[in-house]
C-alpha cells in the first residue's frame, strides 16, 4: 500500500513539474485571458481606438484627460447584462472602478474599429452638459 501511495505521488509531482514548465512558465499573459471578459477587452483595445465629440466632452468636463484612455482597457470589466454583443455595431458597457469612483464607458465595435460613445459617472450624471 504505502509503494503505491508513493509510486503515485511521484507521478502527480513530476506531472506537476511537467505542467508547469511546459504551460505556466515565462507566461507574458494574464493567467485569466482566456475568460469572456479579458476576452472582449483585448479585442477592443486591438482595434483603431477612435472617441465620439461627445466623449471628448466628457473628458474634459470629469477632468480626466487622454491617459484615462488606456486604463479602461486596463482596469476594466465587460458587463454583459447591459451589452449587446450581437447588434449591428457591437455594443459594449465596460465598467471601471477609479479612486472609488464608478465609470460607465459604452463601446461600440465597428470591423476592426472601436468607438468609445460615452462615458458616464452614475453619481454625477447630470454635472457636464455636453451635447448628446
Amino acid at each position: 500500500m504505502a509503494r503505491r501511495v508513493r509510486i503515485y505521488l511521484f507521478g502527480f509531482i513530476l506531472g506537476c513539474i511537467i505542467v508547469y514548465s511546459s504551460l505556466i512558465k515565462d507566461r507574458t499573459k494574464e493567467l485569466l485571458g482566456w475568460l469572456p471578459s479579458a476576452r472582449i477587452i483585448t479585442e477592443l483595445s486591438q482595434n483603431e481606438i477612435k472617441k465620439s465629440n461627445l466623449t471628448d466632452c466628457k473628458l474634459k468636463c470629469l477632468n480626466l484627460g487622454e491617459s484615462f484612455i488606456p486604463l479602461i482597457f486596463e482596469e476594466g470589466d465587460v458587463d454583459f447584462s447591459r451589452s449587446r454583443p450581437k447588434e449591428k455595431p457591437r455594443q459594449y458597457l465596460v465598467e471601471l472602478k477609479k479612486q472609488n469612483e464608478l465609470f460607465e464607458i459604452y463601446i461600440y465595435v465597428m470591423d476592426s474599429t472601436t468607438i468609445i460613445k460615452d462615458i458616464i459617472m452614475p453619481e454625477h450624471e447630470n454635472s457636464c452638459n455636453c451635447p448628446k
